[in-house]
């Protein structure tokens, strides 16, 4: 499992490498949307489409990379930290999680 740490109030960028098999997936052509399932049990989704704010792809698009935009209020002090996936919704419309389950969480450190 990969764990990254941020303040809970943290609105620095978290960029990701979206892969498979060690490979970079191509982006080009894909909707990428980011599903947050909170240690509460609430569940928060953002996508390049409906969200651009929020997430985003990362240019070239063929090096599979992410950046998601947190708000103060993402990670506030009741949700805490969070298991962490990608769907990305190809040209036909086939959708597809990365990383696997459980394989990434966001935790956070408190406020200081």
């Amino acid at each position: 499992m990969t764990t990254i740490k941020i303040k809970a109030t943290s609105t620095e960028y978290i960029d990701m490498q979206l892969t498979s098999d060690g490979s970079a997936i191509n982006l080009t052509g894909c909707a990428v949307e980011i599903r947050l399932k909170y240690d509460d049990k609430t569940t928060e989704n953002f996508d390049t489409v409906n969200d651009s704010t929020r997430i985003e792809k990362l240019t070239p698009l063929t090096d599979g990379k992410v950046r998601f935009k947190p708000t103060e209020t993402t990670f506030g002090l009741k949700r805490k930290s969070a298991d962490v996936f990608y769907w990305v919704t190809d040209a036909e419309n086939q959708k597809i999680a990365y990383p696997g389950k459980g394989s990434l969480r966001i935790e956070t450190a408190g406020v200081w």
